[in-house]
């Protein structure tokens, strides 16, 4: 009996019950899509884990570790097999071209898990070679123009190419590769001599554990009794997840785009269900009179609620499905992985309950009111509004705490999450109050008597015109929004022949070498960039309070847990200066002294991101390890830095008069110039700083710029299912109005309007909500990424008006065509009706 009545009710209402089920099924569709892509890549990573980072667990460093330190490492390690290697970037030469090269010097059995194919078989160094080989990927022959046979220099030694690198199960996603790959026998890197001090060498040493109770039993052991916070201790697992963090944080926000679409199409089907569910209360009160308990009533209710949800996630199931092999296509063609995107039962699962509780947050009311409410409220609206109005703020409060829930699952992160839901709260509501006052402004002008009437009817129907409002201004918010700050990045990066941005990067420059470049540099018309020296230490107190690794056990964790870890987990590296250089601004305390003072404190300027990540402000204390030294300085002001600037810039710089004698190594960039004579200053430093090694910044640029476009695009294609999301919303809810409009239309047609005045009037509604729809949402885009290019990124927004104008135009004309077919259907009834 109770689905009878059920799915009789549904039918009764069926163009109700089509539009909330399809309005939630295309809010549903782009959430599934992006969460289950992500699930899928994640997936994908996990089952390649061990061959990601070629072993069970991993302990390393930015440097090599010394004697005793390999000693308690393998002591703790005890018997399980393992072995190191060393990697580091440096410069590779082959005739007239040098370029930045990625060398891993590995030990004979590497590696453990995984292979690493050449295109004469499995890559295997024998230990008692005599002549150094080098196997390179596709990127190193291409960039060097080598053959197999070729010799490649590396520092002092050269390397014969014996292979190219087909496949190398360790490679895990990429966006775009900064250097060339190549492996050699890490008994041959001791010949180059790149192995001295200050060089940025990195060691690894892989362990293979004996079963995953192992594993864990040794990463506790491991974290509880090494305590240098810059040796880094990471499973397979981990390994794994560090891989596609990029691809995760796109993910992330990708998620909450989608979150804000399904926000839009339950707010739309909310508002229709809302309004079914109130002509419904008087057949409850009726059943109610003929003996129908309250509990039936209320589960009748529950019934029509559940149905409506299940249908709309198995409808969102079924259309997702053929969607995936376009966007497994998709990731393999810009990120290169291949995954077999699909839905099971847990998304459908999931799909289903966020419809069903988003359904029963907009009904709270109504079961209030079946349980609680007088009879005869339930047949007078006003009275049944009096008496829910409790309800209704618990609705909205709930409503709003289940969105911040689901945004924290989504984008991983308190803050970002709380953003999204305050930013879009606030939307909400300066949106809707102003149009609502702007309404109520025009309704109130001496206009001709159908725009009149059409204000003065907009201005008593609020419900519709918040849901309108704020449907389409966020829709066309987060489009232009997404397009303006990828037009603000891209233009921040821009390199001209004017720009400021070094040419060159250098980096591994000695303390004894530093004047014999710059004169170098000097002498072929050039100048040496911001030459920065490089102390590396260790955090060790804050405040007095250890400053210890993070352990984290199996739980859910956050952006901020997670990356307050990451930089408790490393080292630190430090500079001396007391000026500021181009793109860093004070934001807090005074400059630092230009000498120190024995007996006062040491003083120090922190990157005020890297300050809040590790939680210091200013007056705090700071004790770090610097090789060996104990020191202790005081955060003396906080500087704000623009990284595009490409210079060499700190987390942490101290004042002069205190590190000039600690062993160091040194940064600097090289000026743009003429390209000849740039080329033939860089051949000469090949030869006379062989250990030297230098990025091409214009190469570099141009692969952020590749990464930032793959991330606006797909950006851009969940902004535009949003939007599309939005038009949908905006045409039912239309023709909701337009349907509760319809005696009015039909009153006045009998009293004598002629079908023009019908028609101006239907226009200048539809007009009226459409202007400001767009106004308000190019609006709040400006205000939305100057906020976010100014607070996330630290940069200007630079203003882009093309697009937004074509995108204006664009939904100016859909909604003349909205209109038109509203006003159509409006007309479509005979007014003899009204009077049967």
């Amino acid at each position: 009996m109770f689905i009878n009545l059920v799915l009789k009710s549904l039918w009764v209402e069926l163009r109700d019950s089509l539009s909330v089920i399809l309005a939630l099924s295309v809010g549903l569709i782009g959430l599934s899509l992006v969460l289950s892509s992500r699930t899928a890549v994640e997936s994908q990573m996990q089952n390649k884990a061990q061959e990601i980072l070629t072993s069970d667990l991993s302990i390393s460093a930015r440097r090599i570790f010394n004697e005793p330190q390999k000693e308690e490492f393998k002591n703790l390690i005890g018997d399980r097999p393992y072995h190191s290697a060393l990697s580091l970037f440096t410069m590779s030469t082959f005739g007239n071209n040098s370029r930045l090269t990625y060398v891993k010097a590995i030990p004979k059995g590497y590696p453990f898990y995984g292979n690493i194919q050449t295109n004469a078989g499995p890559l295997n160094f024998i230990s008692n070679t005599n002549e150094p080989g080098i196997y390179g990927d596709q990127q190193f022959f291409d960039q060097l123009n080598v053959r197999e046979g070729d010799k490649v220099q590396i520092g002092k030694s050269y390397f014969l190419v014996k292979g190219k690198i087909t496949d190398d199960s360790s490679q895990s996603f990429r966006f775009s590769s900064l250097a060339p790959k190549v492996y050699i026998f890490k008994d041959h890197l001791i010949q180059t001599g790149l192995i001295q001090f200050g060089s940025t060498i990195s060691e690894t040493i892989y362990v293979k554990t004996r079963s995953s109770e192992d594993l864990d039993a040794l990463q506790k052991n491991l974290l509880k009794k090494i305590k240098d916070t810059s040796v880094r201790i990471q499973t397979s697992s981990q390994a794994a997840n560090s891989s596609v963090r990029a691809l995760s944080y796109l993910s992330d926000y990708l998620g909450l785009i989608a979150l804000a679409g399904f926000m839009l199409a339950s707010l739309g089907a909310g508002f229709i269900f809302y309004e079914s569910l109130t002509k419904q209360l008087k057949v409850f009160s009726i059943f109610q009179s003929l003996g129908l308990s309250r509990r039936k009533s209320l589960a009748l209710l529950l019934l029509q609620t559940f149905v409506l949800a299940a249908i709309s996630s198995l409808l969102s199931f079924i259309v997702s499905i053929p969607l995936f092999s376009l966007i497994s296509k998709y990731l393999l063609s810009q990120f290169q992985i291949e995954v077999s995107l699909g839905l099971g039962v847990q998304t459908l699962f999931a799909l289903f309950t966020l419809a069903f509780i988003s359904s029963l947050l907009i009904s709270l009311s109504h079961f209030s009111a079946l349980l609680f409410a007088p009879m005869r409220s339930l047949l007078d609206f006003e009275l049944y509004l009096q008496s829910q109005r409790k309800p209704l703020i618990a609705s909205f409060l709930l409503s709003l705490a289940f969105m911040f829930g689901i945004g924290i699952l989504i984008s991983r992160s308190y803050v970002i999450s709380g953003f999204f839901s305050l930013g879009l709260l606030l939307i909400f509501g300066l949106v809707g109050g102003i149009g609502l006052v702007f309404i109520r402004f025009l309704s109130k002008l001496p206009l001709p008597s159908w725009a009149h009437l059409a204000f003065l009817e907009l201005n008593g129907r609020k419900a519709t015109q918040l849901i309108l409002l704020s449907v389409m201004s966020i829709s066309i918010l987060l489009l232009n929004s997404v397009n303006q700050i990828e037009h603000s990045i891209q233009n921040q990066i821009n390199v001209s022949s004017h720009s400021e941005i070094p040419s060159y990067f250098l980096f591994d420059i000695q303390d004894n070498q530093i004047g014999p470049l710059k004169d170098l540099v000097n002498q072929s018309g050039l100048r040496l960039v911001s030459p920065s020296p490089m102390i590396r230490a260790k955090m060790i107190a804050i405040n007095g309070k250890s400053y210890e690794i993070e352990t984290s056990e199996n739980r859910f964790e956050t952006r901020e847990e997670a990356e307050e870890a990451r930089f408790r987990n490393r080292g630190l590296n430090l500079s001396y200066r007391s000026e500021l250089y181009p793109g860093e601004k004070l934001i807090a305390g005074q400059p630092l002294p230009e000498s120190y003072k024995e007996g006062t404190p040491i003083q120090l300027s922190v990157e005020k991101d890297y300050a809040r990540r590790v939680k210091l402000s200013l007056g705090d204390s700071i004790e770090m390890n610097v090789q060996g030294l104990k020191l202790k300085g005081i955060v003396h002001n906080l500087r704000q830095v623009s990284w595009t600037t490409f210079r060499p810039n700190f987390f942490v710089v101290v004042q002069p008069g205190v590190l000039e004698g600690a062993p160091k190594t040194w940064l600097a960039g090289i000026s743009r110039g003429n390209s000849e004579e740039t080329q033939q200053l860089l051949r000469q430093m090949d030869k006379d700083f062989p250990n030297v090694s230098y990025v091409d910044l214009d190469q570099a640029i141009s692969k952020i710029r590749e990464i930032t476009g793959q991330m606006s695009q797909a950006l851009l294609l969940t902004a535009a299912l949003v939007l599309l999301t939005g038009l949908f919303i905006m045409f039912t809810t239309a023709r909701f109005h337009f349907q509760r409009s319809q005696q009015d239309l039909n009153l006045i047609r009998i009293l004598g309007a002629d079908p023009s005045f019908v028609t101006k009037k239907t226009f200048t509604e539809q007009m009226a909500l459409s202007a400001m729809c767009l106004f308000l949402g190019l609006l709040g885009s400006y205000m939305f990424s100057y906020l976010l290019m100014n607070q996330v990124f630290d940069a200007d927004l630079d203003w882009k008006w093309k697009t937004p104008g074509l995108l204006t135009l664009g939904l100016l004309l859909v909604s003349i065509f909205i209109s038109d077919m509203s006003r159509r259907w409006s007309q479509s009834t005979s007014p003899k009706s009204f009077l049967s």
